[in-house]
C-alpha cells in the first residue's frame, strides 16, 4: 500500500491518494488542487465527514471519473446542506457536492480499512484504520497535540471517540485532515485530551 498528501482547499485540508492491490481511493479532496492528482485506476472517493473543506473538489473528480462516493450515513445530508456543511457560515460561498452513493457505518469494511466512526466534531465523523499497516487516517477527529472544533458537533462526543483511538497501539501511524502526521503514542504523551482517559 501507498499513499500521498495533497493539500487543498481554503484551509489546507490533507487528500489522501491511497493505492492499494485493488486500485486506488481518495479520503478528503478538498478543492481543486487535487484533480491532477487523480489516478487513473481510482475505485472510490471515501468522505471523513461533510465539511465544506473536505468534500471542494469531488464533483471535479467525477467529471472525470465517476465513482462512488462513501460517507457515514450521519453527514450524508451534508453534502447538499450548505448550512450543514458551514460553507454558508465559513466558507464565503454556498457549496454542495454531489450526493454520496454509498453510506458506511461503525465496523464497516473499506478497501481494506475498518471504518471507526467517530462523532464530535460532526456526528458522522469517521476515521479508516488499517491494523495490518497500523495506519490511521484520522480526519478532523484527532490531530497532532490537538483534536477538532466541536462547536458544530458534541464534546462529551468527542472525547469518547479519541478515547477509541487511544485504545489502538501505540505505534499506529495518524494521518489527519490538517497538519502534520503523529502516532497514537505520540497523542498518548501530548495530547490534552488524553489525560481524560
Amino acid at each position: 500500500m501507498r499513499f500521498k498528501c495533497v493539500q487543498s482547499g481554503i484551509y489546507g485540508a490533507n487528500c489522501y491518494i491511497v493505492s492499494t492491490d485493488d486500485g486506488s481511493f481518495m479520503i478528503d479532496p478538498g478543492g481543486m488542487e487535487v484533480v491532477p492528482h487523480t489516478p487513473s485506476d481510482l475505485k472510490a472517493i471515501v468522505l471523513t465527514h461533510g465539511h465544506f473543506d473536505h468534500i471542494g473538489g469531488v464533483d471535479a473528480i467525477l467529471k472525470l471519473k465517476k465513482v462512488p462516493v462513501y460517507i457515514h450515513e450521519k453527514d450524508a445530508h451534508m453534502l447538499t446542506d450548505t448550512v450543514q456543511n458551514l460553507s454558508a457560515a465559513l466558507g464565503g460561498f454556498r457549496f454542495t457536492a454531489t450526493p454520496a452513493d454509498q453510506r458506511l457505518n461503525d465496523g464497516d469494511a473499506f478497501m481494506g480499512f475498518r471504518v471507526i466512526h467517530t462523532p464530535g466534531h460532526s456526528f458522522g465523523s469517521i476515521c479508516l484504520y488499517n491494523e495490518e499497516e497500523k495506519l490511521l487516517f484520522s480526519g478532523d477527529t484527532l490531530f497532532r497535540e490537538s483534536y477538532g472544533r466541536y462547536d458544530f458537533g458534541d464534546y462529551k462526543m468527542l472525547l469518547a471517540s479519541l478515547q477509541k483511538l487511544f485504545a489502538l497501539p501505540s505505534d499506529t501511524a495518524v494521518y489527519p485532515g490538517h497538519e502534520m502526521p503523529t502516532t497514537i503514542g505520540h497523542e498518548l504523551t501530548y495530547n490534552p485530551a488524553a489525560g481524560y482517559r
